[in-house]
Formats: structure tokens, sequence, C-alpha cells
């Protein structure tokens, strides 16, 4: 995707955000020149400490710290294909290339219908012309179009029309999410849906199935624009602390990707209402969590200095 030489920028939304955030004066100079970056070169930005540092023209040691506090609050966050992203900028983009494919693809209807109707105009000559009773007069284009719309409507009983195909919504393909079938064109969709089922094979919760309905994708991407990636993984990390959640109660109910994503999913997930002490023998499963910390930048409550020593030096 090409980038975009100018885009819409809301100073309010910007402002709030940053205070929201609670960003410094430094880490809101980076995270515009971070956005900025990602704008004119359409689409995310390589995930390395010299890119980094050579954008912000600061060191190494500087940008790691930048780096870990703008994904921790959530302006950024790090893709598994080694990027880093935005959620607005992905959003922004993908509008302006839809906006951009929409226009290409009624250009090349307009050019179709034109064509055919030209064909069709100089068949009409062309009769008349074999018919040696007709007068110059009715050799005109105008004459010829008259008399094909007079022809179409009485053998049909409607006037000429042109085939144009519409192209439906998109549509994912049916298969389970993270398996490496391509997903979506929503890459930010597509990421989350794989962290959560990437749990759910872990927790023991119910894995999400594609197609993924239009509601679904719209809370999905809803607990996106509230928190990012990184709230949804510190949400994904406080629901495996819940045992009830995956089977341990009276009905042996699991939950699903759709009360995850819900307002009132998380609300009660991040408060904990379903925590109970871990069933005996489970274990905490340290290097999925040392796996978070290092792509998101959260860190489980359960995870120990210890545990990152010893088991992430074997990753």
């Amino acid at each position: 995707m090409s980038g975009l030489p100018w885009y819409k920028r809301d100073p309010n939304a910007f402002i709030e955000g940053c205070v929201a955030g609670n960003l410094t004066l430094e880490e809101v100079g980076a995270y515009t020149l971070l956005i900025d970056e990602m704008y004119r070169r359409g689409g995310p930005l390589l995930d390395d400490p010299r890119h980094g540092s050579a954008l912000l023209r600061c060191d190494v040691r500087v940008w790691y710290r930048i780096r870990s506090a703008l994904i921790r609050k959530g302006k950024v966050y790090a893709t598994s294909g080694g990027h880093l992203s935005n959620l607005r900028v992905e959003q922004e983009l993908r509008r302006q290339y839809d906006m951009r494919e929409q226009k290409a693809r009624a250009g090349r209807v307009s050019a179709t219908t034109r064509a055919e109707k030209q064909s069709e105009l100089d068949s009409a000559i062309a009769q008349l012309r074999c018919n040696s009773s007709v007068t110059e007069a009715q050799l005109s284009p105008s004459f010829a179009r008259k008399s094909l719309k007079t022809n179409t409507t009485a053998s049909t009983g409607v006037g000429p029309s042109v085939g144009v195909d519409i192209d439906k919504e998109h549509v994912l393909p049916t298969a389970t999410v993270g398996t490496g079938v391509p997903t979506s064109i929503d890459e930010p969709l597509s990421e989350a849906l794989k962290e959560y089922n990437l749990a759910a094979q872990r927790a023991g919760w119910t894995k999400a199935r594609l197609p993924i309905s239009s509601k679904r994708r719209r809370m999905i991407r809803a607990r996106l624009r509230d928190g990012g990636m990184a709230a949804w993984m510190a949400q994904i990390a406080e629901a495996e602390a819940q045992p009830f959640l995956a089977g341990d109660n009276d009905r042996g109910w699991r939950m699903d990707v759709e009360f995850f994503a819900s307002e009132s999913g998380r609300v009660k997930i991040m408060e904990g209402k379903y925590r109970r002490a871990p069933k005996p023998g489970a274990a905490f499963d340290a290097a999925s969590a040392i796996r978070i910390m290092r792509e998101h930048g959260y860190r489980h409550p359960q995870l120990t200095d210890e545990m990152i020593e010893a088991v992430g030096a074997r990753l």
C-alpha cells in the first residue's frame, strides 16, 4: 500500500490521547514522528533499533526505553511479523485504499459500459445500412440510438442494461484463526484473534472460528480502539488466571470470543470476577507469559524475575 502525502489530524483527539496516556514530552515527540513515518510509508514500520534510533535521532538505549513506554501505554504495538504499528493509522490507510479501489472500479465499469453501448450502436447502424429502404437521416447515430432503444424495450419489456459485478462485503474464509490460513485484510483484527486462540488453546476456552460475524468484528475492533493490543493482551492474561472461564463451574460453561470482546465481559474479567484458586497441579505457563511480555510489553503478575532468567534463556 502506497503512503499518504497528507492525512486528517484531529488536534483535540491527539492531545486528549496524549494526556490520557500520560505521555511525557519526549514520548509525545517520538509518537508524532512514528505516526507520520507510518503514514508516509503507507504501513507499519520495521521494529529494529537501528531504524528506530535513526528516525528519532537518538541513542539505541533511548529508543528501547521510548519504544517500551509507547507499547505499554497502548500508542503503538508490535506485530508478529516484526513491525511496529498503530490501529488508527491502519484504519485510515485502509479507508483511503478502499476509496481508491472504489474509484478505480467505477472507472473500469464506466469504460466497459461505454464500450458495450458503442458496440450496440455500431451494430444497429450496420443493420440499418443493410436495409436499402432507409434514408440517409435514418443512418444517423441519434436515429440508431432511438431505434435500438425501441427494439430492446419492445422485445424485453425493459430498457437495455449492462451487467456489473458488485463486490460483496469481504467474507473471511472458513478456518481456524491462527493456523497460518490468511484470515483478513485487517491485520489488527487477525492479530487479536490469533492471540485469543493461542490463549484459548492453553486455557481451555472456546476457540474462535471463521468466518467471524460482523457483530464480533465490531466488538473486537471496539476493544482495540479502547486500548490497543496491549490492553487486549492484558485482558487475556487476566482471563487465563480465572479457571471459571475454562469450564471450572457448575455448568461447564466455557468463554468464547464474543463474551471476551464484549464490554461487559471485559469489565468482569479485569475486575477479577471469575478468579479462583487454581486447581491442584495446574502450572503457570511462564514461557507464554514471557513471549507476551516480549512482544507486547505486558508483564503477567505471576511472572517473577527468576522465571524470566530461567525460562527466558531457553526461548
